[in-house]
């Protein structure tokens, strides 16, 4: 596992203090028609992921890979995979009659240091992701999701922090 360093202790504490870091609780994240889960296929915290949601939502469609999140947020034309997670997001919600999609990042992340990528960047990888996944879906809504199925799309972006044995997550206000 990686280790958090002091200084992106104290950055994410800004964060928090300044607002743009919010608290998870269940008024956050309970949906009756379940979530669409976007983590990272690393398998020292995917337990964790799956479990804090599944404490507020018991149907929860799950696409999982290296990055999580983060790859939406790859500003590149020729980004296959953000091409096809996006075609399966899109996809899922449609066959599941789903409304929200969590888009989760965490951080440290063995990944993001093989690519060297700072909890800044990742950051602005999910933030990028945000608005790709919101416009990709209202694209999509009044065609593919009639009325009667409600609003589409909410997406609720989230930054996992470990330290140790410290474990938090936070909605990433926009």
């Amino acid at each position: 596992m990686v280790d958090i360093n002091k200084e992106d202790i104290q950055r994410i504490a800004s964060w928090r203090k300044a607002g743009l870091l919010l608290d998870v609780d269940s008024s956050s994240l309970t949906r009756a028609d379940g979530i669409e889960l976007i983590i990272c296929s690393d398998g020292d915290h995917s337990h964790d992921w799956i479990t804090h949601h599944h404490q507020f939502n018991k149907r929860i469609h799950i696409f999982s890979h290296h990055g999580g999140a983060a790859v939406l947020g790859i500003d590149e034309l020729d980004n296959p995979l953000r091409v096809a997670l996006l075609k399966q997001l899109v996809d899922g919600a449609i066959m599941k009659d789903i409304h929200t999609i969590v888009l989760g990042v965490h951080y440290p992340c063995a990944w993001a240091r093989v690519k060297d990528i700072s909890v800044d960047k990742l950051l602005l990888m999910l933030r990028e992701a945000y608005f790709v996944t919101k416009a990709l879906f209202s694209s999509y809504s009044e065609k593919k999701f009639p009325p009667q199925q409600g609003e589409l799309l909410e997406v609720i972006p989230i930054l996992h922090v470990f330290s140790g044995s410290k474990r938090r997550q936070y909605i990433v206000k926009m």
